[in-house]
C-alpha cells in the first residue's frame, strides 16, 4: 500500500492535461489510498490505546470499543471494496497512477478485513486478552510515516 498526495494529483493532471473524467478517477484513486493510509493509521493508534487502557479501564470498556472500532473498520474496508469492484476498468487506470492495482489494493483491504473480523470476535475477557490481541494487531499491520 502506497499512499498519495494530492500536489502530485493536481501536478501530474497539470503535466499532462488530464480529462474532467480522468481528473476525477484520479481523484477516486487518491482518496482510496487516502482512505487506506488513515485506516492503517486508526488501527495502529488504537492497538496502542487498548494496550495502554488496559491497565486502568475495566476490560469491559475497552472490549466494547475494540468491537466497535472493528466494526467501522470493516465498514471502511468495505466501501472501499465495493468502489473498487464495481468500477474496476477505472479504477485500475486510477491506481496505476499511484503504480498500484486493483487486485493489490483489495488484497491490502482484505488482509486488514481479517484482522478486524478477528479482533471482533477475538477472546477479549482479561487484560491479557486484550494486551495480546493489541499486540497481534500491531504486528500484522503495516507502520507507516507520518508528517503529522
Amino acid at each position: 500500500m502506497k499512499k498519495g498526495l494530492i500536489f502530485l494529483v493536481l501536478l501530474f493532471s497539470a503535466a499532462i492535461k488530464l480529462s474532467s473524467a480522468d481528473i476525477e478517477s484520479t481523484g477516486l484513486a487518491f482518496q482510496v489510498v487516502q482512505n487506506i493510509y488513515g485506516l492503517v493509521n486508526n488501527i495502529n493508534d488504537n492497538a496502542l490505546g487498548y494496550k495502554n487502557q488496559a491497565r486502568t479501564k475495566p476490560t469491559s470498556e475497552i472490549k466494547t470499543i475494540m468491537r466497535q472500532d472493528s466494526v467501522q473498520y470493516e465498514r471502511r474496508i468495505d466501501w472501499v471494496i465495493n468502489l473498487s469492484t464495481s468500477s474496476i476498468d477505472k479504477m485500475d487506470s486510477s491506481f496505476a497512477v499511484f503504480g498500484l492495482s486493483t487486485t493489490t489494493v483489495i488484497a491490502d483491504l482484505l488482509t486488514l478485513k481479517n484482522i478486524a473480523v478477528f479482533t471482533r470476535t477475538a477472546n477479549l475477557n482479561s487484560r491479557e486478552d486484550i494486551e495480546a490481541e493489541a499486540d497481534r494487531i500491531l504486528q500484522a499491520v503495516p507502520k507507516y510515516k507520518r508528517l503529522w
